[in-house]
């Protein structure tokens, strides 16, 4: 009797871990109240050109606000994807789950800020802020889309033991197919805003998107593992 229930007892999710749900839960709950038309419009954006275009011109102060919130809120389930990941492929360096996590944490929302930074900077180099600029802001509406709507399956693939691993799996190739619309997008961008040929285009994406994950992994990755190695 002992043994079944430590067995279901260690089946349970770390009560930190539900928590950190449960503020997430709490603050999709406080971004659907009062910005419930900035998510309606965030989501119609990536398909109808006409919101996307009234988003991106509409910089009021609620918009904004809006904006932190959301971003903030698929970073963490960015933060989650590659935290269960890492478990999955016990990746976690020697650390303890509680202290990976804050791991995870600060490389993700790190990372997220030097990559932004560094193509603004490329922007600037190569004569293309407009053209950075703009892609930017295609590519956080596609985020903050990508955050809401794979939340659900973030829950799933944390909470049912029993279909965890298809879920998460599920995860992966929505994850990768999000990523590759994504790419394509930012060469159709550079195409038609850029004034540049078809390869100048896509390696250009390229480079606002690969350089930044180079240097970040760089800065975040080698500082965890030079004590461990």
């Amino acid at each position: 009797m002992l043994n079944d229930l430590k067995n279901i007892r260690e089946d349970f999710v770390d009560p930190w871990l539900g928590i950190i749900f449960l503020t997430m839960v709490v603050l999709i709950a406080f971004i659907s109240h009062n910005f419930r038309a900035h998510i309606r419009r965030v989501l119609l954006a990536n398909f109808v050109s006409r919101e996307l275009t009234n988003h991106k011109r509409d910089e009021s102060n609620t918009t904004r606000k809006a904006n932190i919130w959301l971003n903030s809120f698929f970073l963490l389930n960015v933060t989650i994807i590659f935290y269960v990941f890492a478990l999955k492929m016990s990746i976690t360096f020697g650390l303890s789950n509680g202290l990976f996590f804050l791991v995870c944490v600060g490389s993700v929302f790190g990372w997220y800020f030097i990559k932004y930074l560094v193509q603004y900077f490329i922007g600037m180099t190569f004569k293309m802020k407009e053209l950075t600029t703009s892609y930017i802001e295609q590519s956080t509406i596609k985020d903050k889309a990508f955050g809401i709507l794979i939340f659900p399956l973030v829950i799933l693939t944390v909470f049912n033991r029993e279909l965890s691993d298809i879920i998460f799996y599920g995860i992966l190739i929505i994850s990768v197919i999000y990523l590759f619309f994504r790419w394509i997008n930012g060469v159709v961008l550079g195409i038609r805003q850029g004034n540049i040929p078809f390869l100048y285009s896509i390696l250009y994406i390229c480079t606002l998107e690969i350089l930044p994950v180079v240097l970040a992994v760089k800065i975040f990755l080698e500082p965890i593992i030079s004590p461990l190695a």
